[in-house]
């Protein structure tokens, strides 16, 4: 990568020059303005690697997410396990072993995470 005072790090797609504005405490995420976005485009560049090491925002809403679907699976399978129970398609001795199994394999999965 070249240095921003050449015009900023060899981009695949972008041709012109790029000015670099700021980086992340870390060093992780660094920020490039074009000069014709002026003032507006050099505040849009500065404030995410500002933010870029406070968490990672991403990665805990895509286990948010994964959790969600996880929870909802084992619910609707517990739920309809107790129906089908219920209504006598399944032996009442085969329900705790069917409800462990699903819970076991699901929360088993979640300690992965």
């Amino acid at each position: 990568m070249s240095d921003a005072s050449a015009g900023g790090p060899n981009w695949p797609s972008f041709q012109g020059q790029a000015t670099q504005v700021s980086t992340s405490p870390s060093g992780r995420v660094t920020s490039y303005v074009h000069p014709s976005l002026g003032p507006l485009g050099q505040q849009s560049a500065q404030d995410p690697p500002a933010d870029a090491d406070r968490d990672n925002t991403i990665t805990s809403n895509n286990l948010k997410e994964e959790f969600l679907l996880q929870f909802s699976t084992v619910f609707l399978l517990i739920a309809g396990t107790i129906i089908l129970g219920i209504g006598v398609l399944v032996n009442k001795q085969q329900l705790p072993v069917l409800v462990a199994g699903i819970s076991g394999y699901v929360l088993g999965k979640l300690g992965k995470i």
